[in-house]
């Protein structure tokens, strides 16, 4: 390692002589090389940013699609609060993207983010081109991450993932200009630091998963090839930048202590704890290290998956790149690797559907591998082989990168017009303008659902007089459907207030359990606005005949409002969207929300065959969501159309086989069968990979699994005195057994 001390006069004429004897080596060999030709690593930054930004505009969203986009939107467009940790300095960015006169707000907000992306992209180039000294191998890295279909995604539609892999890049590029690159930049070496803390500030409080960045940050600080310790004041000038950096948390302070929007802010944060609560994400702890140690070699399978994903056959060159570690660029594939070494195991067992996002870093570290790879390949062969042979390993990562662009093309290239935008945009000319509309969540994600509808009322206005709440996933303090006994209080009485209800149904609706005020409250309510759900259930128990099935309205009794729809119609319209070559899992599983719901209506009015020929359905026209699966298996197993569920249940297997879903789906069917030693493996097999959401309905299935297999006191130790006397009651049933 070469010690330098900036404020050397020596070491300056060294850092001299070094940048001139390598930009001799240039033009003696006719090469643009970018370790020592920083023009031609920018240039070639250029190229990649360019690039990608243009792929990025021309297949981003104009109109919201799925996922958390559209409540990101929602809350950035008023100001509001996202969901944890909060994602303060991208919902002041956000804000002043969609005051761009540039067509849609959530194309200007979705051109945002892949601005940011784009960036990340060109900075994994300059800083492959840097480390390698290779112009050709940062092209190629830069191409190589910015093509990844989770980088991609999350450049095309507004979420905070496209940003934060930026500050990683942004980082391990300014520890590498600091620490590994001796006789450059030694002047500006102070600047370069304040600004690497201020990015680490700025990571932090955009995304905390960025502090899994930091040990490789570190590790190009320990490895690098120039050894330099800042001084006092340089160190206090960083503490500074870090400080600077961390300010957007701010935001959420000021914001919490104005009055609370349901339709733009995540929670009412209470206080200064409310907000660090928030910052820290409490509410999703439960979902990181949701697995347990049998359910490890599905999780690893699961990241391998994911990986091979992004980067497929270019992967070839990881050996390669391996080979690059006593190289120049040693620190930063070593860097890379902490990068790998750290995040996959942090995050391949994250208990959330879109999981790939976590693995963000690993894609990184993997990136910077591969451009490894291709340097060390590109110079090996120089030295062996013709002018015309040096070119190979440029060409071959150029072709396999040239081939899956195509299908990730066409995966990601979105409609004219979302699946997402058209099924909201149904649903609004449909209902009257004033309506009230209670989601019930009866059929799992309502970011599907709610979310478009926070976009439609709070950003474009489309829906001003109707009013809507979630039971209980998104807002908890408002009405409730399900049985989570959450006290609503003051937060439902502003509810009631909203739709015009009575003093006596307010004192009514509270009075009742929480898992009966959606139903009290349907069967009480009085208002003047026209009363919807979207839960045939609630109708049901309710005594109002009819229900309110998703976007098909069958004979709403009261209160005084009646709307129809052709079932076949909707199916060939829900048909024609999930085909679209945009439509994705998530969109699908958007669309099977009122086929869902419609199926619930025939089995409450006793049409079985037609309900299971519905579920059947469902799973073929919305093929791609894992939700809508699981839900049309549930159908098919109440509709008594056992084969159908099994069919289903198969296409989950191939598809989704890394999802604790369905193994939990699988030990349901065979509980039915009594089954009760394979559905105890099978359902044990999921709780492993993340089980935590469902402790009490687990607890269930697998006190009914040991009581069926005659264990009666282990069962009756797993079930505990609250659920023991259900489990009796479910082995004591004829036929089918389920798992609540």
């Amino acid at each position: 390692m070469t010690t330098e001390n900036s404020d050397s006069s020596g070491s300056r004429r060294t850092g001299v002589r070094q940048v001139e004897l390598g930009k001799n080596l240039c033009r003696r060999s006719g090469q643009r090389r970018a370790g020592s030709c920083p023009r031609a690593a920018l240039g070639a930054a250029g190229v990649v940013f360019v690039a990608m930004f243009a792929l990025y505009a021309v297949t981003a969203a104009r109109y919201p699609v799925y996922g958390d986009g559209p409540e990101l939107m929602s809350a950035s467009v008023n100001l509001g609060i996202a969901h944890p940790t909060g994602y303060p300095l991208l919902m002041l960015l956000g804000k002043v993207a969609s005051l761009l006169p540039v067509g849609t707000i959530a194309y200007r907000l979705n051109l945002l983010v892949g601005l940011f992306g784009a960036l990340a992209a060109g900075g994994m180039c300059l800083l492959a081109c840097a480390a390698f000294g290779s112009v050709t191998a940062g092209v190629l890295g830069g191409l190589a991450f910015g093509l990844t279909p989770v980088l991609w995604h999350s450049s095309t539609n507004f979420e905070v993932y496209a940003l934060n892999a930026l500050f990683i890049v942004a980082a391990l590029l300014l520890a590498n200009k600091v620490w590994s690159q001796a006789g450059e930049g030694g002047e500006h070496r102070r600047s370069y630091f304040y600004l690497l803390a201020l990015v680490i500030g700025l990571g932090i409080s955009h995304h905390l998963t960025f502090l899994t960045a930091l040990p490789a940050v570190g590790w190009i600080v320990l490895r690098g090839r120039t050894v330099w310790l800042p001084q006092r004041r340089e160190i206090a000038g960083a503490v500074g930048a870090l400080v600077l950096g961390l300010t957007p948390w701010l935001y959420l302070v000021f914001r919490a202590a104005l009055p609370y929007d349901p339709y733009t802010c995540w929670l009412p944060l209470k206080g200064l704890g409310g907000v660090v609560g928030h910052i820290a994400a409490r509410q999703f702890e439960s979902s990181l290290f949701a697995y347990s140690a049998r359910g490890i070699p599905l999780l690893t399978a699961r990241a391998l998956s994911a990986i091979w994903e992004q980067f497929g056959p270019l992967l070839l060159f990881v050996p390669a790149g391996l080979l690059a570690i006593p190289s120049r660029g040693r620190a930063v594939i070593e860097a890379g690797l902490v990068l790998v070494a750290i995040n996959l195991p942090l995050f391949f067992g994250y208990n959330v559907s879109d999981y790939a996002v976590f693995f963000m870093a690993t894609y990184l570290g993997l990136a910077i591998t591969i451009a490894g790879g291709v340097a060390w390949l590109e110079g090996w062969v120089s030295v062996r082989a013709s002018r015309l042979v040096r070119l190979a390993p440029v060409a071959l990562a150029g072709v396999l990168l040239a081939v899956q662009f195509p299908g990730r093309y066409v995966q990601i290239r979105p409609a004219p017009e979302s699946c997402t935008h058209a099924y909201v945009r149904k649903l609004v000319g449909s209902l009257p303008p004033d309506a009230v509309i209670i989601l019930a969540g009866q059929w799992g994600n309502l970011e599907h659902l709610e979310f478009p509808l926070l976009y439609a009322k709070s950003v474009t206005g489309e829906i001003p007089g109707m009013t809507f709440r979630s039971t209980g996933k998104i807002q908890p303090e408002v009405v409730f459907a399900n049985t989570s006994g959450i006290d609503v209080g003051a937060g439902l009485k502003q509810f009631l207030a909203e739709i015009g209800a009575s003093a006596e149904t307010v004192r009514q609706v509270l009075a009742a359990p929480p898992e009966m005020r959606a139903v009290v409250l349907l069967g009480s309510y009085e208002g003047s606005r026209p009363l919807f759900t979207d839960s045939p259930q609630l109708f049901e128990r309710a005594g109002l005949g009819g229900a309110y099935c998703g976007y098909l309205w069958r004979i709403v009794a009261t209160p005084g409002l009646m709307l129809e729809a052709d079932p076949d119609d909707f199916i060939a319209w829900v048909g024609a969207q999930a085909g679209q070559p945009g439509a994705t899992s998530l969109a699908h599983s958007n669309l099977a929300v009122p086929l869902d719901n419609y199926t619930y209506y025939l089995l409450y009015t006793g049409q079985l065959w037609e309900a299971g020929r519905l579920a059947r359905l469902i799973g073929e026209l919305c093929h791609k969501s894992s939700n809508a699966h699981l839900n049309a298996i549930a159908l098919a197993t109440s509709a008594s159309d056992r084969s159908a569920a099994w069919e289903m249940l198969r296409h989950l297997e191939q598809t989704y086989p890394y999802r604790a879903n369905t193994y939990r789906t699988k030990g349901t069917l065979l509980m039915g069968e009594r089954k009760y030693r394979e559905a105890l493996a099978a359902l044990e097999l999921g709780e492993s990979i993340g089980a935590t959401r469902q402790t009490q309905k687990m607890a269930f299935a697998r006190a009914v699994c040991y009581l069926g297999l005659g264990e009666v006191e282990r069962a009756r130790e797993i079930a505990g005195p609250e659920l023991w006397p259900q489990v009796r009651a479910a082995l004591a049933k004829p036929g089918p057994q389920h798992s609540n």
